[in-house]
């Protein structure tokens, strides 16, 4: 995740910590004290009077076999959680370049710093390898303003472009492809 200068990194790791944690002490009072007061009970009131070794073996069992359960559905509530943390990581790193993006745009004095920041910007939201403003020339063809990444990938996206900035324009639409160079164009403004 990028920051500007002088801002901290900020982790999620503490928050992470506390729900993980949360989520055991909730597993924990919810599961493994009653299957301990189960066992307790079973142990205390159940097996002393059973007589048949066939009859306490299955009452033994069948504790056991809840503690299994139990220890599964902490593992799948343990997965579930991390999967969920991961998930919010990613979302809270996006978020955190849109309002750095937001910054950065809103501090941009002209045009061109705008299209720059823009492309800067759109790599961490993207996820991309390279980003690329185009805008058209005189003659209506598209001419690259700024690019950001990797930018050796600027002749492979020209090469494909043909029609589609005109077409984006003309809609007001995104314009998008799939491929090796996938893509998309998104009109920004009028022409």
């Amino acid at each position: 995740m990028t920051h500007g200068v002088g801002r901290p990194r900020q982790q999620l790791s503490i928050f992470a910590q506390s729900l993980d944690r949360a989520a055991f002490v909730a597993y924990f009072l919810g599961a493994v004290v009653p299957l301990l007061a189960l066992g307790w009970i079973v142990d205390e009131r159940v097996l002393p009077g059973l007589s048949d070794g066939l009859a306490t073996a299955g009452i033994v069992g069948l504790v056991a076999s809840l503690g299994v359960l139990s220890a599964g559905a902490f593992l799948l509530l343990r997965r579930v959680t991390m999967t969920a943390l991961a998930a919010m990581r990613r979302d809270n790193e996006r978020l955190a370049s849109l309002l750095d993006a937001s910054g950065k745009l809103a501090s941009a004095a002209h045009a061109t710093d705008a299209a720059r920041t823009a492309v800067a910007c759109a790599l961490p939201i993207a996820g991309a390898e390279a980003a690329f403003w185009i805008a058209a020339d005189a003659a209506g063809a598209p001419k690259l303003q700024a690019a950001a990444g990797d930018t050796a990938r600027w002749s492979a996206v020209e090469a494909r472009l043909g029609e589609l900035p005109r077409l984006a324009q003309e809609s007001g639409r995104p314009a998008l492809w799939k491929g090796r160079d996938a893509g998309a164009l998104v009109p920004v403004g009028g022409g």
